[in-house]
């Protein structure tokens, strides 16, 4: 799993990466035990502050998905298989609400938005 941050979206830092970390539990993409990267080996790669991972992982670690073991590693949680069971929806409707703020920021029409959603429909799936 590559993580990414974006400086200029006007999202925290670390929900970015909360986000993403869910986003790879929800698709599968990372698994229930899975070991996620130490905090200063993720800030280094990122180029940010270490306190912005933790701070992350507090995140996960409140919502139940991740779990820290002193001295071992943060993992995946048990638990996080609820998450990918019961969020996948929820996760597309957040994206949606994004897009639709989005559009309404850059001043698009909604017939547009529809216009260019069915085509990307069309071309992608």
């Amino acid at each position: 799993m590559k993580l990414f941050v974006n400086p200029y979206t006007g999202i925290p830092l670390y929900i970015q990466i909360a986000e993403q970390i869910k986003k790879a539990v929800i698709t599968g993409v990372i698994k229930e035990g899975e070991q996620l990267p130490p905090v200063r080996r993720l800030a280094v790669e990122l180029l940010i502050n270490p306190n912005t991972i933790v701070r992350a992982y507090q995140e996960l670690e409140k919502e139940g998905i991740i779990t820290t073991k002193k001295g071992s590693g943060t993992f995946i949680a048990p638990a996080a298989k609820k998450l990918r069971k019961g969020q996948k929806e929820e996760e597309i409707k957040r994206k949606i609400r994004e897009l639709l703020a989005e559009a309404r920021f850059l001043e698009i029409d909604k017939d547009d938005l529809k216009k260019m959603i069915l085509l990307e429909l069309e071309e992608k799936m």
